[in-house]
């Protein structure tokens, strides 16, 4: 049962295990909600001359409200995070359509400080195992997964499904959404629909019909950051009722008069006293120091600025005439040193022989018998 969802589990070697140790006369049956190419392989080498049954695919339950947010690739996130925080939930699958794109989803809910968890077929059968029971006993009440979690799994009390991704079929549409509004509960499902997933969605919108309420989710967005956006009237209602119940049981009590004791240690210049028929008397002990006003020739004096004095004329000094300056007498010029005659140029011939003879000229030995040579006479 579920092979598809089987084999990306990671359990064909183990299937293929189970199938090597039956006898090879035997009848098999494969039931599957999608065929695919895995599926059409594994038929052909376990099987012979198979027989192919199709059955009609049945619409989504009655009890599921389903709804699809037209929304921006990028802005899918903070959608995610406005419905989380504006519906009315218990526990809540979100749907991806790769396990690399479940990773990273769980990573970015989890840095937004939501408990969440997550399965897929790498993870291993310990681990997928820990993380359905944390959703199952509400633990973790939001999990992500892969269409892993949409067949074969029997989650209770499941009251929201998110779409993330489109899914590539119709079929794992209705499963997904078929996790919720179960055992005669209702429930939501909600699909974030971006531009890339046009056609898949359109698929199955012709499917579902009138059963489906489309939303403009940027218009949605928009509205929430303007601060215009309202409430759901379901919230509303229930905050209210609450409201109402708490004021009915619970009437406020009236507070008297006289049990009010103020304190007035921290005052300066009052002194309060108390009566015998409850009544407070404050008497002013010093009072204030009242400013003299000014009179208005003085508040005249003080507007107008004092005139600055005027800075006396600067005495202009009378020039005296230059004198004319004695030029220096002219230095006699260096005399240039002659040029020293060009060097003889070394003939080549010379140098070669130089060279030959340094070549096999005796070089000087190392060590203990170069000490030795040298006391010895030349041959």
């Amino acid at each position: 049962d579920e092979a598809d969802r089987m084999l990306d589990m990671g359990f064909l070697p183990d299937v293929n295990h189970i199938i090597d140790k039956l006898p090879k006369e035997r009848q098999t049956l494969l039931f599957s909600a999608t065929m695919a190419n895995e599926i059409k392989k594994l038929a052909q080498t376990i099987m012979k001359d198979p027989e192919l049954v199709q059955i009609k695919v049945s619409k989504p339950s009655s009890s599921v409200q389903q709804k699809a947010y037209k929304v921006d690739g990028r802005e899918k996130l903070k959608l995610v995070q406005h419905l989380l925080d504006e519906m009315e939930w218990s526990s809540c699958i979100i749907f991806t359509k790769t396990k690399r794109g479940t990773d990273q989803l769980e990573r970015l809910l989890s840095k937004k400080g939501i408990n969440v968890g997550s399965i897929h077929g790498d993870r291993d059968q310990d681990e997928r195992t820990k993380a359905l029971n944390a959703f199952k006993n509400g633990t973790v009440p939001i999990i992500v997964a892969t269409d892993v979690l949409a067949r074969g799994i029997d989650v209770k009390d499941v009251s929201l499904i998110i779409n993330y991704d489109v899914p590539n079929a119709v079929e794992d549409y209705i499963h997904r959404i078929g996790r919720t509004g179960r055992y005669d509960k209702t429930g939501v499902a909600m699909t974030l629909v971006a531009k890339k997933d046009a056609k898949l969605f359109s698929a199955i919108e012709r499917k579902v019909g009138k059963d489906l309420e489309i939303i403009d989710g940027d218009k949605l967005l928009n509205d929430v950051a303007k601060g215009s956006h309202q409430t759901s009237p379901k919230k509303n209602a229930s905050a209210q009722n609450n409201a109402d119940n708490n004021s009915s049981s619970e009437p406020k009590p009236k507070v008297q008069a006289a049990d009010i004791t103020p304190d007035f240690s921290g005052t300066k210049n009052i002194k309060v006293t108390k009566g015998e028929e409850g009544k407070f008397v404050i008497e002013i002990l010093n009072k204030p120091e009242e400013k003299k006003e000014q009179k208005p020739a003085e508040k005249e004096q003080k507007q107008k600025p004092e005139k600055k004095a005027k800075p006396a004329p600067k005495q202009t000094q009378k020039k005296e005439p230059r004198q004319p300056q004695k030029k220096a007498p002219k230095k006699p010029a260096k005399k240039k040193k002659p040029t020293p005659p060009p060097r003889p140029k070394v003939e080549l011939k010379t140098i070669d022989k130089a060279a030959e003879r340094n070549k096999n000229s005796r070089k000087p030995s190392k060590g203990i018998w170069g000490l030795i040579k040298s006391f010895l006479p030349k041959f």
